[in-house]
């Protein structure tokens, strides 16, 4: 049975995780890196540590991603922005060695910083005031229109109830999880279009994950947001991982109706990993939800230094199907706009 547990104060207590499992509420103290590895030295915790956040962005006739990711041995950070009328995609994206992301300890007091060369990419989070406040300044090229930003995020605790979840990927490796869909506002500039976001009508998805991944990783992801015809804000989160616990309860599993959270079985995930852009099927094993994915385009990255390895695909597109509520509701799921994501890795 699915129980949100009362957060405890630290997660960590003399080098084990102190509870597994589902919170009401965010970490005030993550203390991630005084955890005992097996097998590894305490001065490896940090850069073993992956640590990132993930918006996605999703306006009336857009969709904006950004992300802030330290793997440690490299910083990387991408912003794009896609047009869903005209279908012109444009994406700026820096991957720089050693630490130029810098990533908050906590969501309620906590800021995150990505800068390089004409590119400026910061959040600061502010749980205490329900929000989380976006700055975005990446100059433009030739080829590549400039986007200027600053939005407001708005995570009210009293009305949403974000998926927090802490769970293992290995002996006493903790794989920490927030994820949440919620109102936003403010102003985008995209080159020469001035875009006014409602908080009536646009949605971010965020995505915050701190997690000891081994070497060798991997994952596939989906998830949507949007109002639906009635006015409520409709969203999903699908995720098939590394976790060594029992997928069918502990999996980053859940959708929302109005900020209320429902969790949901193991997904199972059905698509050509030779082109992503081909339909997906994501359904999870208990029938509750049953998607298909439209993709109208990708996100792709490929790094490679040898030894570490970073292969990533970020579909987009509109998502159809149902799903059903903790209270039995049902929901016709129509041409919702999201994204997916299928991710390998060796870092």
């Amino acid at each position: 049975m699915f129980e949100l547990k009362e957060t405890p104060k630290r997660l960590i207590k003399d080098g084990k995780v102190v509870e597994w499992g589902f919170f009401k509420t965010p970490f005030r103290d993550l203390n991630l890196l005084d955890i005992k590895l097996p097998g590894l030295p305490a001065k490896l915790n940090n850069f073993r540590l992956k640590e990132w956040q993930h918006f996605a962005l999703i306006g009336g006739d857009f969709i904006m991603s950004f992300v802030l990711f330290n793997a440690k041995y490299m910083s990387v950070s991408f912003c794009y922005f896609m047009d869903r009328n005209t279908g012109i995609f444009t994406e700026h994206h820096r991957e720089v060695p050693g630490k130029a992301a810098r990533l908050s300890s906590n969501l309620y007091n906590g800021d995150c910083r990505f800068k390089a060369r004409n590119y400026s990419l910061e959040v600061d989070n502010r749980l205490d005031e329900g929000v989380h406040r976006a700055r975005i300044d990446i100059k433009g090229t030739k080829k590549s229109p400039g986007i200027k930003a600053n939005i407001e995020m708005l995570e009210d605790l009293e009305k949403i109830q974000p998926l927090i979840s802490v769970a293992a990927i290995g002996e006493n490796r903790p794989m920490y999880t927030h994820k949440v869909a919620v109102p936003v506002r403010g102003d985008i500039t995209y080159g020469d279009r001035q875009i006014t976001l409602n908080e009536k009508e646009d949605v971010v998805l965020m995505d915050v994950q701190k997690t000891y991944y081994p070497y060798n990783t991997w994952w596939k992801w989906g998830t949507f947001a949007g109002y639906d015809k009635v006015g409520r804000l409709l969203a999903v989160n699908l995720v098939n991982n590394m976790t060594t616990m029992d997928d069918e309860v502990h999996n980053e599993n859940c959708l929302w109706v109005d900020g209320k959270l429902s969790k949901l079985s193991a997904a199972r995930f059905d698509f050509d990993k030779k082109d992503v852009t081909k339909h997906w099927k994501i359904e999870t094993t208990d029938g509750k939800c049953k998607l298909g994915l439209k993709p109208m385009g990708e996100r792709a990255g490929y790094i490679n230094f040898g030894i570490f390895t970073d292969e990533y695909h970020q579909p987009f597109g509109t998502y159809s199907g149902t799903f059903v509520d903790g209270d039995g509701v049902s929901y016709e799921i129509e041409d919702i706009f999201g994204v997916s994501e299928y991710h390998l890795a060796r870092f």
